[in-house]
């Protein structure tokens, strides 16, 4: 394929395009990158493995510490020197020259050195890989600061490890103690750390016999502590490397001489804790890191190191394990006051108290409540048995009432059949006298007699049964025949007030279940009322209607319906409220109960008026369930 290539003049404009468009911006990029919009440049530099417990929990608080205090954007990088398990002279110039290449060139703000190695290879090399740049060291002991000059622009955060304080607390806890261990490794910095661990304990010599497990294998240091007596106790400095030369890590050594030792185990370290140390004096990692990156900030914020120069050790403090205390039987009242517990075994009464306590409270206002609301259902079961009783003792009230005004009626429907009964004593006396007696009218006599005590017997066995007082019993009723009792009942009545009662009974009426004698009661009210409402008309307009149909719903409604003067609209609402009444010598209880009654039965009761030809009085009641047909099962032969 044959490229055709641009004019001199087209290619001469795109150039100049490039120029004018391109290049500005990429020259204010560079600008920007020499000049305060920059990224500043951190180099941490651990003498020991980067990625011990402690350096990491130091090393996330610094890094944090850095980004609080200052937020312009900053580059970090890592280096290791790792000379705390491998000789400093085998690795110390292979380690610069590799420096040498990676930071030729590079501008670097600051440098943190890690530890005391870091510390001397940062003095010792920065002029040539990071000239200009601010040191500053955590970690490193005052001890082995006071051996060193610290040059122009290093500053830092020293770390105290107080093996004295540590050694005196164990004793506290472990007051029967004898004898003392003290286990550590062969490196350099170990060798170090044994050095300040000597220090602090040579005021306890003439208490403790002290035996020094100092540079040996790790198979031989924990035969050691194996074989240490009940009443010692072991203060475990750090093996970075043991006697055999084999490069190790602190904290895996702790976890083996924990498990190993006759005795417990103390320490200066927080990341000890929780692998097999009881306690210690010991210095927070998280706020070494924080002081140590607040120190960073300030050197990438412009303040001038020697200004800002060396700052006082972080506070080490008492913090115990818990488990630890628990497994050597110590009591933890022993503790200082103040010192801190970690990995506590909080119970659930102590880790969940107050949701305890929340539940309790719940629990007896639950209680109370329920207790509240029992006695206030007996109350009201009380109150209502007593209702139901004082209202039986109405109900029955008002029948009395009721047969007390129906008495003359009531005493001529008896006395009508005593009267027959007289007359026929008379005639059948007579008879005997004449000495003639055919025997059929004799028979015939007797009969009568029958008869009439029969018709007597039922008109009181009737007011007996309306009158008596009874328990409410729901059975099974016939509306009808219940009705059609009553009206029996009141015949006499009836026919001494000259009214005419006509009945319309729907033959297909479906039972209902309730108590008779209340319902008959309601009947009762009803079929008096409309007789009093028809009294003064003439006689041949006194009609009363008694009618009886089936509505929807499986219901069933009775209705009494006189041509009285009808029932003004403003007294309809009131028609059925207690003491309502629009006869001049009435109590206004009659229909109230009646009402009461009726929605007892879980019907309906209401009044129909227009206010000037007659009125009909309502009730409804639900029909009664028809009992299931019996299932038939067929045996197999």
């Amino acid at each position: 394929m044959l490229l055709h290539r641009p004019k001199a003049g087209v290619a001469a404009t795109v150039v100049a395009f490039l120029v004018a468009f391109a290049l500005p911006p990429i020259a204010a990029l560079a600008q920007a990158r020499d000049g305060a919009g920059e990224a500043r440049r951190v180099v941490v530099l651990n003498g020991t493995d980067p990625y011990l417990p402690a350096f990491i929990a130091i090393d996330g608080s610094l890094r944090a510490a850095v980004r609080a205090g200052h937020p312009a954007p900053t580059e970090f990088y890592a280096e290791t020197l790792d000379m705390a398990r491998f000789p400093r002279t085998a690795i110390e110039h292979e380690a610069l020259a590799l420096l040498r290449k990676k930071y030729r060139g590079l501008k670097v703000d600051v440098v943190v050195a890690v530890e005391t190695d870091a510390l001397d290879f940062a003095q010792a090399h920065r002029a040539e890989l990071w000239p200009g740049a601010a040191i500053v060291f955590h970690s490193v002991p005052p001890d082995a600061l006071r051996l060193r000059r610290l040059e122009p622009g290093t500053i830092g955060v020293p770390v105290r490890l107080e093996f004295g304080p540590t050694l005196e607390l164990a004793l506290k806890l472990k007051p029967a103690a004898r004898r003392l261990a003290v286990v550590v490794g062969a490196s350099e910095i170990d060798r170090r750390f044994e050095s300040l661990a000597r220090a602090a304990i040579a005021g306890h010599a003439g208490r403790l016999e002290v035996d020094f497990v100092v540079g040996l294998p790790l198979a031989d240091s924990l035969a050691a502590v194996r074989a240490l007596p009940a009443d010692a106790i072991v203060l475990y400095v750090a093996m970075f490397r043991d006697g055999a030369g084999v490069p190790l890590v602190p904290r895996d050594v702790l976890t083996r001489i924990a498990a190993a030792s006759r005795a417990p185990v103390f320490g200066v370290f927080e990341t000890y804790l929780g692998d097999g140390i009881v306690a210690g004096s010991i210095a927070s990692y998280e706020a070494q890191g924080r002081r140590a990156g607040e120190l960073v900030a300030r050197v990438l914020n412009g303040e001038d190191p020697a200004a800002i120069g060396a700052q006082t050790p972080v506070a080490p403090g008492c913090i115990a394990d818990w488990r630890q205390l628990k497994r050597w039987g110590v009591d933890a009242r022993l503790l200082p006051e103040g010192c801190e517990v970690r990995f506590r075994e909080i119970g659930p009464w102590e880790r969940y108290r107050w949701q305890i306590l929340a539940v309790l409270v719940v629990i007896l206002a639950q209680a109370a409540l329920i207790a509240a609301l029992l006695v206030q259902h007996a109350r009201r079961r009380h109150a209502e048995l007593a209702l139901q009783r004082h209202r039986g003792e109405l109900f029955h009230a008002a029948r009395l009432a009721t047969m007390g005004e129906l008495t003359a009626s009531i005493a001529h429907e008896v006395n009508q059949p005593l009267g027959a009964i007289l007359a026929n004593v008379d005639a059948a006396d007579m008879l005997l006298e004449s000495g003639n007696v055919p025997r059929e009218a004799l028979r015939e006599i007797l009969a009568d007699v029958r008869r009439d005590d029969l018709r007597a017997s039922e008109v009181v066995r009737r007011l007996r049964a309306l009158l008596a007082k009874h328990e409410t019993a729901h059975e099974r009723l016939d509306v009808n025949a219940t009705t059609a009792e009553v009206l029996r009942l009141l015949a006499a009545e009836i026919r001494r007030r000259g009214v005419e009662v006509t009945t319309e009974f729907d033959p297909q009426l479906p039972d209902v279940r309730g108590d008779r004698v209340q319902l008959q009661q309601v009947v009762l009210n009803l079929v008096v009322n409309a007789m009093d409402a028809v009294a003064d008309l003439t006689a041949g307009r006194r009609r009363v209607l008694v009618r009886t149909r089936s509505i929807a719903g499986g219901r069933v409604e009775v209705a009494v319906s006189d041509r009285g003067p009808g029932i003004a609209a403003e007294q309809i609402e009131k028609l059925f409220d207690s003491f309502f009444t629009t006869k001049p010598r009435g109590m206004g209880l009659g229909l109230s109960i009646a009402r009461t009654i009726v929605e007892a039965h879980g019907g309906r009761i209401w009044a129909e008026s227009d206010g000037r030809s007659g009125a009909t009085l309502r009730f409804t009641l639900p029909g009664a369930q028809p009992a299931a047909a019996p299932v038939l099962v067929e045996r197999p032969t």
